[in-house]
């Protein structure tokens, strides 16, 4: 723990099942002890890494509580083996908003991708139903109205729950009333076949 000219003011030996439980009982006792008289805790406080679980990969969060206040030694080595793609946040920290370690040099989006009929799913396993909100107008080869549509976060984490899920909230029929000529090819029955298929042959998938 350091003050803001940089000086080590108190230390704290934790125990937790892994670095993101001793983050959290880190943080409780900053604001229990200081109160915010040494700034935030981006600014005072790091934890180490004894067992090395702080590594950058394909699925690596900044914002993720277990690889926040990194020492100076985790810190340089974690952006050596992000090679470019992570630098040091140095933003300024907001009150309810305190700023990570490391943020991504360009941000990283998650478009999903289409496993079956309307149905996206997210690197994150979260599913999403995409419907036709508004339907495509062409006249004598002019584009009257672009088709417009909208993805429906779904609750439901595998296809089973997700498929009674679009059914309860009605988001199939939703779809057909705009989707005009696209309604055969995404319909209802036919994502229904898709997932019976799916869980003969991948249960845990579906």
């Amino acid at each position: 723990m350091k003050n803001r000219k940089g000086e080590t003011v108190a230390r704290l030996i934790l125990e937790a099942e892994n670095r993101g439980q001793a983050v959290h009982k880190a943080e409780l006792w900053f604001w229990q002890k200081f109160k915010g008289s040494l700034g935030q805790a981006a600014d005072a406080l790091t934890v180490n890494d004894p067992c090395g679980e702080v590594r950058y990969g394909p699925k690596f969060n900044c914002g993720s509580r277990g690889n926040r206040y990194l020492t100076p030694a985790v810190l340089e080595r974690v952006l050596a083996e992000a090679r470019g793609e992570l630098v040091k946040d140095e933003r300024e920290s907001r009150w309810h908003h305190p700023r990570a370690s490391v943020r991504r040099v360009k941000r990283r989006r998650d478009f999903g991708k289409f496993v079956l009929p309307n149905i996206k799913v997210m690197r994150n396993g979260t599913l999403y139903y995409r419907v036709v909100t508004s339907p495509q107008w062409v006249k004598n080869g002019r584009m009257l109205q672009k088709r417009k549509q909208q993805d429906i976060r779904l609750q439901a984490r595998n296809f089973g729950d997700a498929l009674a899920e679009i059914k309860t909230l009605g988001l199939h029929l939703e779809h057909a009333k705009a989707a005009k000529r696209n309604v055969k090819r995404r319909s209802l029955a036919l994502l229904e076949r898709r997932i019976r298929k799916l869980q003969v042959e991948n249960p845990a998938l579906a």
